[in-house]
């Protein structure tokens, strides 16, 4: 029999708190989260249910075969499937969870532990999945969770924008941890959030008792940096200027009315000021700048396709370029036929495929969509990157950034942010790179 990969030090000791109950492992990327929890599993015996990111399936399924070698592993792969009562473990992607003939399925079993990998992606309660999990309302019976007699949510980023994104996480799994009259998710906001109302609704502009919140946070979880654990090469990360075509910035500026290029100018200016509320204006703005977003995407495709032939002629050996409007990445999928492309409509196969072609130097550039792409995925075969568009949250940007350099990496990795030169996407970058100060202190219970 094959015997599992050794755990290292700080894996091993965190099983002890997993199997004492409902726990939250906020460890930072590439620290080693799902060994841990694959330990903790077979420890506590019984079934376990594993969920997370379709793009990340299979390579779970490679770690269980590492960790804990020998187990019936059943991967759901269809909403057709039947879900085995001998199998050991069970993964199954966000989306096939929610399907209702899995979710029946799944709800019928007990089970002894439950993963929800990349957790982050239960933060939102209006979300279809997360309501399949938690519950529409915390007092739901139907909800996934309350089948399992252990909860583990692993994610090195419980916050990617506001204080709000803990509630659905706090109010199922520990909340004899709040403040006694923190009963419903307004109660919450009340208490942790500044909430100011918009012409589209309420938003979350900022964050308050975070010194609170952060210790009740501490009472549930683990936090872990990589820094703590393991000595990785340098990492630089730095703005790559692109210049465009008078046509492309032409288009760029007629993508924005002069009351939206008003607006971000302001919301911009008082971000470099230090203000947290302008910050979470920016965000609130992502829907109504996607136009913007798009052709500013498409007017720096062909500078990535000139620094990608740079590198690859300077001696790189494997490149990754994330971004998040397709049209753009398809226009540099097509620059060369030893390029891979992962976006929405990429088959789990087609992944998979792209994913070994990459690790095996066959290809040796992979575009992803940075919203599949940029969580979980171990890409630390390559030490050059490239974003094409910037995620407006420095959690997306840690995260697509970690899929480099995480545990594992041998060399020194740069990534580069391209930005429009003498433009609005130059300016987020800038402040993209040093916006870190609110998901610190809530995380780390710290100020920068």
């Amino acid at each position: 029999m094959v015997n599992p990969t050794p755990l290292w030090p700080h894996q091993a000791a965190a099983v002890p708190d997993l199997l004492a109950g409902h726990h939250l492992l906020l460890w930072s990327m590439g620290t080693g989260k799902t060994a841990a929890l694959i330990a903790a599993g077979a420890r506590a015996g019984g079934r376990q249910l594993w969920v997370t990111l379709g793009m990340l399936v299979a390579q779970t399924a490679q770690e269980f075969a590492r960790f804990r070698p020998g187990a019936h592993i059943q991967i759901v792969r269809t909403g057709k499937d039947s879900i085995s009562p001998e199998a050991d473990v069970v993964i199954v992607s966000y989306d096939l969870m929610r399907a209702i003939p899995i979710w029946r399925q799944l709800f019928k079993l007990r089970w002894a532990s439950c993963v929800a990998d990349e957790g982050h992606a239960l933060a939102h309660g209006q979300a279809v999945r997360t309501k399949a999990f938690y519950g529409a309302r915390t007092s739901s019976p139907g909800a996934l969770y309350l089948r399992c007699d252990r909860v583990w949510i692993a994610t090195g980023t419980p916050v990617l924008n506001s204080p709000d994104e803990l509630w659905t996480h706090l109010s199922r799994l520990a909340p004899h941890l709040l403040p006694e009259h923190v009963k419903t998710r307004q109660h919450f906001l009340d208490e942790f959030c500044v909430v100011q109302l918009k012409t589209f609704g309420p938003v979350v502009v900022g964050g308050r008792n975070l010194g609170q919140l952060s210790t009740i946070l501490k009472g549930c979880s683990s936090r872990l940096r990589l820094e703590d654990v393991t000595h990785l090469p340098p990492l630089t990360v730095s703005t790559l200027p692109v210049e465009v075509t008078p046509a492309d910035r032409r288009a760029m500026d007629a993508a924005l009315t002069d009351e939206q290029l008003r607006e971000i100018k302001i919301v911009l200016t008082e971000i470099e000021g230090g203000s947290e509320a302008a910050w979470q204006r920016l965000q609130a703005m992502l829907l109504p700048l996607a136009s913007m977003r798009r052709v500013t995407a498409l007017a720096k495709a062909p500078g990535c396709v000139e620094a990608i032939r740079a590198e690859l002629d300077g001696g790189a050996d494997r490149i990754v370029v994330f971004g998040s409007h397709i049209d753009a990445l398809k226009y540099i999928h097509r620059y060369s036929s030893d390029t891979r492309l992962i976006i929405g409509d990429t088959t789990q196969v087609q992944r998979d495929m792209a994913l070994a072609a990459f690790e095996r130097g066959i290809a040796r550039v992979l575009v992803c969509n940075t919203s599949i792409g940029g969580f979980g995925l171990n890409l630390q075969r390559a030490a050059r990157c490239f974003l094409l568009d910037l995620p407006w949250t420095p959690a997306g940007l840690d995260q697509a950034i970690a899929r480099l350099h995480r545990a594992g990496q041998q060399r020194h990795v740069h990534v580069s942010l391209l930005a429009v030169t003498r433009s609005i996407d130059e300016r987020v970058a800038t402040i993209l790179q040093r916006k870190r100060r609110l998901i610190t202190e809530i995380v780390e219970g710290t100020t920068p």
